[in-house]
């Protein structure tokens, strides 16, 4: 059987120091005959239901342009005070 380090030096498996990396350490810990698929999933699991019904996204990045555009459309919708 491999080592934990060799199991997250595979590319098919997560990066050992990301939350899901993290809390499988973890999870083998607690439950010593569970195998690394298992608790791969079981930290998903945890993360998820700790996670609740929270929703992440990475932020939008706009291009000068575009925010050229969302910045008149805002003024058009809303009026500007400044002008």
């Amino acid at each position: 059987m491999e080592s934990l380090e060799q199991y997250f030096d595979r590319c098919d498996t997560p990066a050992a120091n990301s939350p899901v990396g993290a809390l499988m350490a973890r999870v083998i810990v607690k439950n010593l005959g569970m195998g690394y698929d298992e608790a791969r999933t079981e930290a998903k699991r945890l993360l998820n239901l700790a996670a609740g019904k929270r929703i992440f996204r990475t932020p939008q990045v706009f291009s000068p342009a575009e925010r050229a555009a969302r910045s008149e459309k805002f003024r058009t919708v809303f009026g500007s005070k400044a002008a």
